[in-house]
């Protein structure tokens, strides 16, 4: 019974252990090599400006400080191309991260915001905040 149970687990491990590496690898294959850049739209009103962005890459951290509503183009971290992998970001020095995908009720300076995570026509990183 005890050699059932140790193998039961290490399966579900295993399994745990390759589901998570897939995971992971099917979000940095979905972002073109060659982007450089990344953008950030935001459409709040004025008085939940100006947003702190931080993106996590495999390349490292990259702080950015959106001062209104608006389009803006930022640099990836370290050299480029090839293009670095994206991580997560977070808002305002908060300790909640977040990755592709829509995320509502995000709490962004006193609002409530709605961020889209996802990638342009180009492949690119475009995270929208509204």
């Amino acid at each position: 019974m005890k050699r059932r149970t140790f193998l039961s687990t290490l399966v579900a491990l295993t399994l745990f252990s390759v589901m998570a590496f897939v995971g992971n690898s099917s979000e940095a294959a979905a972002q073109a090599a060659n982007c450089c850049t990344y953008t950030i739209k935001v459409a709040l009103p004025d008085f939940c400006c100006p947003i702190s962005v931080r993106t996590r890459w495999s390349s490292g951290l990259a702080s950015v400080q959106v001062p209104e509503f608006g389009t803006y183009v930022y640099s990836v971290p370290g050299l480029c191309p090839p293009g670095p992998t994206f991580g997560w970001v977070s808002f305002d020095g908060g300790i909640t991260t977040y990755g592709f995908g829509t995320h509502t009720g995000v709490a962004i300076n006193g609002c409530t915001a709605t961020v889209v995570i996802g990638l342009d026509a180009s492949g690119c990183l475009i995270i929208s905040i509204f």
